[in-house]
Order: structure tokens, then sequence, then C-alpha cells
């Protein structure tokens, strides 16, 4: 059974930093509907506050958080992947912009 998108009570600038969606007005956004836009930001941009990621967690399942950070070309950085390839049980080389160190 797929897990379900939980509706959080609080608005979503209570949730993220309202300059992590500089771009947009983020109460607008809809959680289901714009899942595809809210969860590779916030994997973007969390700054390494693990705070934004545990209350990404609180909506989303993990299941779909893991299949955007593997598919969003907005993760970048080998630092911001490797942190988030182990907190997921992810390897780093399945992220988009990954780049091998022997690259560098």
């Amino acid at each position: 059974m797929e897990e379900k998108i939980n509706i959080p009570g609080l608005k979503l600038s209570q949730l993220f930093r309202k300059g992590i969606f500089w771009d947009v007005d983020i109460d607008l956004l809809d959680v289901k509907k714009d899942a595809y836009f809210i969860i590779p930001r916030v994997l973007n941009r969390f700054m390494f506050h693990e705070v934004f990621l545990e209350n990404l967690e609180s909506i989303y399942p993990r299941g779909l958080i893991c299949y955007y950070a593997l598919n969003s070309g907005e993760i970048r950085g080998n630092e911001k992947i490797e942190f988030l390839a182990k907190r997921y049980g992810l390897r780093p080389q399945e992220f988009m912009n990954y780049t091998p160190p022997e690259m560098m």
C-alpha cells in the first residue's frame, strides 16, 4: 500500500524558510499538486538545517522524497548529495549531478 501525503496543520511558511521559496508565495503551494516543486526545492536549499528535512519527511513519504532526490536536476554539490544519500540510504552516484572524485 502506498504511503499517503500528510497535509500539515501549519502553513508551509511555518515549516520552511521563505528564502527557500524566494520566488513564489510558499503558502499558495499545494502539498499534493506541487510536490514536484516543493521536494526538490527543499532538498536543494535546506542549507544543512536538518529540521527542514524533518518537516519535509513529516509531509511526504520517504519513497517520494528519494524519487525526487535522484531525479531532480536542481540538487547540486557533492557535499549536499553525499549528505542526502547517507540520510536516505542512497548511493551518491545515482544522483543526476554527482561528480565522482576522480572526475574533479
